[in-house]
């Protein structure tokens, strides 16, 4: 093995430090501006119309596994709307309260100038 290493250790940084930025200000944008809208309007719709159902109908009856998947979805469905809903409550209610207290804060003298 080597005792001494291969290239001697640098006295100056690999790069010097820089004055002027690494790219120039554009005076010209990089893209020219759109003449043509990006899409173009439909005239038909973007989905046919369903003439088959979406799914098969089924011949054997549902397993208990499927029916609690199926009852557990829903029930968290509708957990989380209820979540939902308490939660907006409960903000726009926080929201309506600070906007009161600032609103009582502010100096009247404000008010009466306009």
């Amino acid at each position: 093995p080597r005792t001494t290493p291969r290239t001697k250790p640098r006295t100056t940084p690999r790069t010097k430090e820089r004055t002027t930025p690494r790219t120039k200000e554009r005076t010209t944008p990089k893209t020219k501006p759109r003449t043509t809208p990006r899409t173009k309007e439909r005239t038909t719709p973007r989905t046919k119309e369903r003439t088959t159902p979406r799914t098969k109908e089924r011949t054997t009856p549902r397993t208990n596994q499927e029916l609690h998947q199926e009852l557990s979805q829903e029930l968290h469905q509708e957990l989380k709307k209820e979540l939902n809903q308490e939660l907006h409550q409960k903000l726009k209610k926080e929201l309506h309260q600070e906007l009161k207290k600032e609103l009582h804060q502010e100096p009247k003298k404000e008010l009466h100038q306009e």
